[in-house]
């Protein structure tokens, strides 16, 4: 019985270990990408827009920062800003009631140019809000 309840502590020890470890070399790694340097090369690196390599915006470096850090997965970020893309209806860069409207009213439309008789519940419900 010894035998099973010192297995038991060991390995809940060594697994509290190693998860500390991990721990300390994650914090690390962030504080280390938080203090460095910005260069011109990094601004080029972090840049997601096009053409415009010497310059970064605020959601180009958090993102760039947290995929760094491996806080998050690259691809994680591109699919949330995918998504906030989606719900930009209007592609003013902010979500707002008017994109909430628009979307409703985007709904009311099988085909361009073909205005449905009766708008789907969801539709319906979207718009109500703002009357």
């Amino acid at each position: 019985h010894f035998s099973v309840v010192y297995l038991l502590i060991s390995t809940t020890l060594l697994t509290d270990c190693i998860g500390h470890v991990a721990a300390r070399a994650v914090a690390a790694k962030k504080e280390k990408v938080l203090a460095r340097e910005l260069s011109p090369e990094m601004i080029r690196e972090m840049s997601t827009i096009e053409g415009a390599g010497s310059e970064i915006t605020r959601v180009e470096y958090l993102s760039s920062v947290l995929v760094e850090a491996g806080t998050v997965e690259r691809t994680d970020v591109d699919a949330i800003l995918a998504r906030f893309d989606e719900l930009d209806v209007c592609r003013s860069g902010t979500l707002d009631e008017a994109d909430i409207r628009m979307a409703a009213m985007k709904e009311f439309y099988d085909t361009p140019g073909i205005i449905k008789k009766e708008p789907s519940t969801r539709s319906r419900k979207l718009l109500d809000r703002f009357r």
